[in-house]
């Protein structure tokens, strides 16, 4: 499993759009396969709504909705109004590779190994 890196920039894209991820396990019927694609079209439809399809289990709908709790302060950097009691969802975005969070990246855990043998080599 990929461990994530970095820190938050402070841009609150995170903040401007919602996501929901949608994973189906093998033992799904067919019916709730049928339910899902039906609402994945239906959100499509709308506008504002995207629909990434992953693979036959996996699918992400996205669409722009501001957190109320989201403000700037005096230089434009993003403040989360409720910062110490925020939803878990909140404090663990973003919980695997996104694009639009250019504060955040995942590496391989056999990367990070390397990286700290690496480290611990150079010093000493």
């Amino acid at each position: 499993m990929p461990t994530r890196e970095g820190n938050c920039q402070r841009c609150g894209r995170c903040c401007k759009s919602v996501y929901l991820s949608f994973e189906m396990s093998q033992e799904v019927t067919q019916k709730d396969k049928e339910s899902a694609a039906d609402f994945l079209r239906w959100a499509a439809l709308h506008e504002g709504v995207r629909v990434n399809i992953r693979n036959e289990a996996c699918a992400e709908v996205g669409y722009k909705a501001k957190c109320r709790m989201l403000t700037a302060d005096s230089e434009g950097k993003a403040v989360c109004q409720i910062y110490d009691e925020r939803p878990k969802i909140c404090q663990e975005f973003p919980p695997g590779p996104n694009p639009t969070c250019p504060g955040f990246r995942f590496v391989e855990n056999s990367d990070v190994d390397m990286a700290q043998k690496d480290k611990e080599i150079h010093n000493g």
